[in-house]
Parts: C-alpha cells; sequence; structure tokens
C-alpha cells in the first residue's frame, strides 16, 4: 500500500505526459519506502531527546541515538530548513519556529521531510 502512495506523489511532480510514461521501479520504490520509515522513526527519538536535553540533537547525535553514523542515508536534521530540497516544495527550505526539518541524500538529491505536516518530497 505504501508503495501506491509513493508511486503516486512521484507522478504528482512530473508533468502529465512524463507521469503517463514514468513508472517508478521496485528498487526506487523500496529506497523511497526505507527513506520514509526513516524519517518517521526518527521524529520520536528527535522528541525523545529534546525532552532531556532541552534542544534539538545535531546530525551526529541523532545518528548515533538512531544507529545509522557511518551508515549510507543517514539523516540530517536542521532547525532552518535544507536549501538544497526540492526546489518546488518550499515548505523545506525554512523550518517552522520551533520545528525541524530532516533530510536524507537520496544519492541524486536529497529527500526532505517536515515532522509537524508529517510530508515529505518523495
Amino acid at each position: 500500500m505504501a508503495s501506491a502512495a509513493i508511486a503516486k506523489r512521484w507522478a504528482a511532480f512530473l508533468s502529465l505526459p512524463l507521469a503517463l510514461a514514468y513508472k517508478p521501479d521496485a528498487y526506487s520504490l523500496r529506497k523511497s519506502e526505507e527513506i520514509l520509515s526513516r524519517f518517521e522513526k526518527a521524529v520520536p527519538s528527535i522528541e525523545d531527546f529534546r525532552r532531556e536535553h532541552g534542544r534539538l540533537p545535531t546530525t551526529a547525535e541523532l545518528n548515533e541515538r538512531m544507529r545509522l553514523a557511518d551508515q549510507p542515508m543517514s539523516l540530517n536534521i536542521s532547525a532552518d530548513g535544507f536549501q538544497d530540497c526540492d526546489r518546488d516544495l518550499p515548505q523545506f527550505r525554512k523550518a517552522k519556529k520551533g520545528s525541524y526539518v530532516l533530510a536524507i541524500w537520496r544519492g541524486e538529491w536529497l529527500e526532505c521531510y517536515d515532522p509537524i505536516t508529517k510530508t515529505s518530497s518523495l
């Protein structure tokens, strides 16, 4: 079911002629599902850290806490947002006050996640 939702999101970002012709392959869908899962699993850990320390974790602290340090597709966190997130999705460029944006380098671009709205660039 998640694969269908992710495929639908991919199509929404493409122009109509491309959306009709483009079918993400199984590898891309699995990778998208893995990225979305990492984003969703990170949020409770970040909130726990914030309660314990009174601040957001650094990227290194988050990856250590999530046991992702030195792994491909480790998480990045920013209270400011990420300028390199999809240029068509400005909500990831600047985080809302008191919030943050998560990002994972997919290999060619950043995928981003807003925990307040639970939206991603996937």
